[in-house]
């Protein structure tokens, strides 16, 4: 069993408890959780994982972490399409006595399921799955999430939602821990993920808390639990590139110096060989901090003035994948789209500046579901409960050779991008009275007064409007019609426009927090009417035995 402590603030890693735990209850609940054992002890001999890495069409990497060390033996089964082993399997066995083992699968099929076992001595033999990459454009699932660090139960709630969607595989934007320089925290981390990581590669970037500005020690525990692909990168594994199928994905730190030697010639030529290997492939970037948020951290300056925005336009990068703020925003500027997905685990955050290229954002615990389907890749971010939040799809144009274009001066982006019409928020109260203001300026509504307190933090609306007045929706928008004239009629692909269900629109809960028994759900509001209700009653006592009759 693993701790989870409900608090998202409490002292996760320690005895400690948040003063603000007040109630009984509570303090109950806390000390209980306390006792249990400690993820930190090894089960069957096994530290950490197994876990999967550096997916290619006809390899794999498993990662284990043993108690203490030794060898480990790790064998694969071709699965067949009614779901059993056949064959005969294929073992690395790898002798070193150490505790924490790379084992490199080579001789695969690519695009095809794999049963596997990891054994050794002194350890309980461990079963999982896996898919090799594809060759070519192929259906596949993956999964985007991000921020994981300081609530251990937020974390748990959004990883065992996520083990019900069978993805391929799951790309982390980084902060994994609250501090990489404490071994603990990765040991909590992967009990957390123990189960998801088992049967879905991993694909991370490295964020701030495991680089605790720039320590050696966090960037070396990083990089410890981190196997990429052929490491060319000037920093190997802090920046490395991944290709599944039809999408190929360049992780990037988000606090390398990209104007500078050597990191803005391995960027630049990374970019112009996916391109030029994959023309009519998906392209995206996965960086902890993004040149785009609205959320309190904000655009990343150094990024910008690097010049990246141009250079990812040049190269038709088709989305820019980033956490950092926690929160799930996605817009899109001059024809680069961007999405934020940093809300599964850490505290949220709310709006901070609303940005004109910002055409969603909502503060709530969530993960992104992507499925590729040839020529279209649908992101579908969803709350622990399987509720929607948003959904967005990038098509690419058919008959459209990007390559040829890569050196041309005429910014061409070619995905089309469908967006839901309703926006559920979780927006600021000086923005949401910027934005009745305008709504009543343009004849929209009747005037209204706002009855919330200026100091309230939350503003808690869900509005059925787009973000900014110069993106009608639902019309479908092409990125290429703010830059040029519009396509030929044979590049236009219609799409439908997601409808989102009536219960997500309606009731939205942005402080939906998973409580300390897992598949329990607390809404904060009843906690605080019902202590509302608990003072009323203690204060009518009072005044009885007051008075004097």
């Amino acid at each position: 069993m693993h701790r989870f402590l409900g608090n998202p603030r409490a002292d996760v890693y320690g005895v400690g408890v948040h003063p603000s735990i007040r109630s009984f209850g509570a303090l109950i609940a806390v000390l209980f959780a306390l006792l249990l054992p400690s993820a930190a002890q090894a089960e069957g001999g096994i530290r950490k994982g197994p876990w999967l890495m550096a997916p290619r069409p006809g390899a794999i990497t498993v990662m284990v972490e043993r108690d203490a060390p030794g060898a480990v033996l790790v064998r694969a089964w071709r699965v067949a399409p009614e779901g059993v082993s056949v064959g005969a399997p294929i073992e690395v066995r790898d002798e070193a006595r150490v505790q924490l083992h790379e084992v490199l699968l080579e001789g695969l099929a690519a695009g095809v399921r794999y049963h596997y076992q990891v054994s050794g001595e002194g350890l309980t033999t461990t079963e999982g799955i896996f898919s090799t990459a594809p060759q070519h454009a192929d259906s596949f699932r993956f999964l985007m999430y991000g921020d994981t660090r300081s609530s251990p139960s937020t974390h748990a709630a959004v990883v065992n939602a996520m083990r019900r969607e069978g993805a391929d595989f799951v790309v982390h934007t980084g902060d994994l821990v609250a501090d990489g320089r404490v071994e603990r925290q990765w040991t909590d981390f992967f009990a957390v993920e123990r189960d998801l990581l088992r049967d879905t590669v991993f694909i991370p970037v490295i964020g701030n808390h495991e680089l605790r500005n720039s320590s050696r020690q966090g960037i070396e525990n990083f990089r410890h639990y981190v196997n990429c692909p052929p490491p060319d990168a000037p920093r190997p594994e802090l920046d490395y590139v991944v290709r599944f199928g039809n999408v190929r994905m360049i992780l990037a730190n988000a606090y390398d110096d990209w104007s500078a030697e050597p990191m803005r010639t391995w960027l630049e030529d990374h970019l112009a060989q996916e391109r030029r290997e994959g023309p009519d492939d998906f392209l995206l970037v996965i960086t902890h901090w993004g040149m785009h948020s609205s959320g309190p951290h904000g655009e990343n300056r150094g990024l910008r003035a690097a010049g990246l925005p141009d250079l990812f336009r040049r190269y038709h990068v088709d989305l820019v994948v980033a956490g950092h703020d926690h929160a799930y925003e996605r817009g899109e500027e001059r024809g680069l789209h961007y999405m934020v997905t940093g809300g599964s685990g850490a505290p949220l955050y709310a709006q901070r500046i609303p940005r004109p290229y910002t055409r969603f954002f909502s503060s709530q615990h969530h993960y992104v579901r992507v499925d590729a389907d040839g020529e279209k890749l649908e992101f579908t971010a969803l709350r622990p409960d399987g509720t929607l939040v948003d959904r967005f799809t990038l098509r690419r144009p058919r008959s459209r050779n990007r390559a040829a274009a890569v050196t041309s001066t005429v910014v061409e982006h070619p995905v089309v991008l469908a967006s839901a019409s309703t926006v559920s928020s979780f927006e600021t109260l000086s923005s949401g009275r910027r934005l009745h203001a305008r709504r009543h300026r343009e004849g929209a509504m009747k005037p209204r007064r706002f009855r919330t307190r200026d100091r309230s933090r939350w503003h808690r609306r869900t509005r059925t409007l787009p973000v900014h007045p110069s993106l009608p929706e639902p019309e479908l928008v092409s990125a290429d019609e703010l830059l040029e004239p519009p396509p030929a009629p044979e590049d236009v692909i219609t799409l439908p426009v997601p409808v989102m269900p009536s219960a997500a629109i309606r009731f939205p809960h942005p402080q939906l927090r998973p409580s300390p028994w897992h598949g329990v759900e607390t809404h904060g509001d009843l906690g605080v009417g019902l202590l509302a209700l608990g003072l009323c009653a203690a204060g009518l006592r009072g005044s009885r035995r007051r008075d004097p009759r």
